[in-house]
């Protein structure tokens, strides 16, 4: 069961991440701090909503002080994601979240004292190698030119935040009760303030009712709306299941995303900006074919 809800939260974070790259594309104009901002202030909004409808937990009235640290990662990655969403292909972002599942392992087998079949960890080495075929140049054979030092270390902080956000929460859900959809609302509600002080002191305020941010939100509620659906199963997975199998799943992301990327390029028109020429295609292809494997292993 808990297999569904990862694809499930795959699917919808393989929209969110696609109209995400769009609406940068579409305005370059727009401030990398505002579309931040406006970003993290939708997501919350509709994390809210959806937890009025109860359907994947409820709102509740509460914010452990553990949440506080959380609050301020969850700026850092934010305003990363942005960094790297106008760098990369869509495909790329979660590149170092490929390479997660080893660590997870580890946390829960030394830490969790869990256990794992062979083949289980066979999937999970299947999945990581998988991954990193998208952040291969199909031409070169080398490390894509995008992926900077710069790059590297923003998602490899959004891959430690990942991490830290899915351990807590299960930590919570089990001694506080915690749901899915509170324990985001509470981080991101907070991050979207702290956001906003920085927009204030840096003297940016003016540029969040600006022509480029009128542009750039329309398209980014229905991103969040997705991201906010993603959110909620990705936690119920967690609630069923370890962290590295949770993990593990997720490298099928690039699949998803590769998919729903190539029909709104394609077929659409949309400018995505994936590379989508004969021979990345072929060399995807064959890293496709290990996550699938993979993810049949762990699952």
């Amino acid at each position: 069961m808990w297999q569904l809800f990862v694809l499930g939260s795959l699917l919808a974070y393989a929209f969110e991440g696609v109209i995400d790259k769009l609406a940068l594309v579409e305005d370059r104009r727009i401030d990398s701090l505002v579309a931040t901002f406006w970003r993290v202030i939708c997501f919350s909004l509709a994390t809210f909503c959806l937890g009025l409808t109860g359907w994947l937990g409820h709102v509740q009235g509460l914010f452990p002080p553990i949440l506080l640290p959380l609050v301020l990662m969850a700026v850092v990655s934010s305003l990363s994601y942005t960094y790297v969403l106008r760098r990369l292909e869509v495909t790329g972002i979660g590149a170092i979240g490929y390479l997660a599942p080893f660590a997870f392992l580890f946390i829960d087998v030394q830490g969790l004292q869990l256990h794992f079949s062979l083949a289980q960890i066979a999937g999970i080495t299947l999945l990581v190698l998988g991954g990193i075929g998208f952040i291969v140049d199909g031409t070169t054979h080398r490390i894509k030119k995008e992926f900077s030092l710069l790059v590297w270390g923003a998602l490899l902080f959004q891959s430690i935040f990942s991490g830290i956000e899915a351990y807590v929460f299960k930590s919570l859900h089990v001694t506080q009760g915690i749901t899915g959809v509170t324990f985001f609302l509470d981080i991101w509600m907070a991050g979207g303030l702290v956001l906003l002080l920085i927009i204030i002191m840096r003297g940016k305020f003016r540029l969040l009712l600006t022509t480029p941010a009128g542009v750039y939100v329309p398209p980014i509620m229905l991103s969040k709306v997705f991201d906010a659906l993603g959110t909620a199963l990705w936690t119920q997975a967690l609630v069923l299941a370890a962290v590295s199998q949770v993990a593990a799943m997720e490298s099928l992301e690039p699949i998803v995303l590769f998919g729903v990327a190539f029909v709104a390029q394609i077929f659409f028109g949309y400018r995505v900006r994936e590379r989508f020429s004969r021979t990345h295609l072929h060399f995807k292809l064959v890293a496709v074919c290990l996550l699938v494997l993979g993810g049949f292993l762990v699952g």
